[in-house]
């Protein structure tokens, strides 16, 4: 982007930025700038999420071509059900946070569908550069939250949040980056050097976090990437640099100080919250009681307070219960199903669809002690990611009221 100076400030030249775009994303439509000014929101303290979030709930509402495919859609009588579900449920219990959070969830649904529909494959790809540099800021952040906790506070047991309000949170973010990286280690032709740096500081950071249960869906990731791309020598040396590092992380005292703990406390707290959780949604299975259902009855059973049930199933089904559960596996299973689809039907490369599949089954793995998906940030990138275009949304343009030349077109706004 170029900029010049009039009256000694700094003016960015508009017709620079739409080239830019235009070069790299292959549009520069108000759908395309939007999805890019997201993935940058998403690396931001949360009121630039948030309001990112909202724009783009906005821009889905008032955009007649992008609902008008969203209704052509098969499953959308069950989308709009989940949605309702979000808010009827937890109104209908009086859980009024849940209330608030399920709103929250019917905007990144719908956010979700929009980056579907409007998702071309250079803009997918474009996006996921953005997340690497802009992933960029957190992992500093977090360097010097470390560094003031060692040498300030002589705290070397400090887990940096950056600007996320969790360490476990912004773990869930590193994870995603690298895993980012690795599939563009895997297919991108040149920049390797930048996509190699990114994935080492955010590994940094994410060993600063201390996170426990983020490193086996990192490693779970890497594998499936390398596996469902054909990558079969780099899935064998990966898998034994895992399989050391994970009798190292096991053997090597002080390597990973919170693992030490792992059949003691920690286990004893984690049973107590997944026994609170099933004896919830034993009361309640069909519809449960809304979103943050752990911290909305956590003393009707006599638990400690806590924000989730600290496993995806248990806290997913006693929010949603079996049907609304039910709904948002479906809902997300579509996206495996089309990417999978398109690579075996148009005779494609499996990168997308091992993009989406390592994606899944990292949530789904870290799902088992953790739920960071209810966290601010980590499910608005978790939906980004997930956008990998299939012909299901026209490639990001077929099927939209106007026609498009290719594929890799992005329908015009109007």
């Amino acid at each position: 982007m170029d900029a010049v100076y009039q009256n000694h400030r700094v003016v960015i030249n508009i017709s620079h930025i739409k080239k830019f775009m235009e070069n790299r994303a292959g549009t520069a439509s108000a759908s395309a700038v939007l999805i890019v000014l997201f993935a940058i929101a998403v690396f931001l303290p949360i009121p630039f999420g948030a309001a990112a979030l909202i724009a783009v709930f906005v821009y889905f509402l008032i955009k007649r071509e992008i609902r008008s495919q969203f209704l052509r859609l098969p499953l959308w009588p069950l989308t709009l059900l989940l949605m309702a579900l979000m808010l009827v449920v937890p109104a209908c219990c009086g859980n009024l946070l849940g209330l608030g959070c399920g709103a929250v969830i019917c905007m990144i649904i719908a956010a979700s569908a929009f980056f579907r529909i409007c998702m071309t494959k250079r803009l997918y790809e474009f996006v996921l550069d953005i997340a690497c540099a802009a992933s960029l800021l957190g992992v500093t952040v977090s360097y010097i939250e470390k560094a003031v906790a060692f040498f300030a506070y002589s705290d070397a047991s400090y887990r940096p949040m950056s600007v996320y309000i969790n360490a476990n949170y912004f773990a869930t973010i590193c994870v995603f980056v690298m895993l980012i990286c690795i599939h563009k280690l895997i297919t991108a032709h040149k920049a390797w050097c930048f996509y190699a740096a990114v994935f080492l500081l955010n590994g940094l950071a994410l060993y600063f976090t201390n996170c426990r249960s983020a490193f086996i869906p990192l490693f779970v990731g890497l594998l499936i990437l390398l596996l469902v791309n054909g990558r079969r020598k780099a899935f064998f040396i990966s898998l034994g640099v895992v399989i050391a590092l994970i009798i190292a992380a096991f053997t090597v005292s002080g390597l990973f100080p919170r693992l030490e703990d792992l059949g003691g406390r920690t286990y004893h707290v984690r049973k107590v919250i997944w026994d609170t959780a099933l004896q919830a949604i034993a009361d309640r299975p069909l519809f449960g009681r809304g979103p943050l259902s752990f911290l909305f009855v956590y003393e009707q059973y006599g638990a400690a307070m806590q924000l989730h049930a600290h496993n995806i199933a248990l806290e997913f089904l006693m929010s949603f219960g079996i049907v609304g559960t039910a709904l948002l596996v479906i809902y997300f299973a579509g996206n495996i199903r089309d990417a999978c689809g398109d690579a075996k039907s148009h005779k494609t490369n499996w990168a997308g669809a091992a993009m989406v599949i390592a994606i899944t089954a990292g949530v789904l793995i870290h799902g088992i002690t953790d739920c960071t998906l209810i966290g601010p940030q980590p499910p608005l990138l978790f939906v980004l990611l997930m956008a990998y275009p299939s012909s299901r949304f026209g490639f990001g343009g077929v099927g939209m009221l106007r026609k498009v030349n290719t594929a890799e077109s992005l329908p015009a706004d109007k």
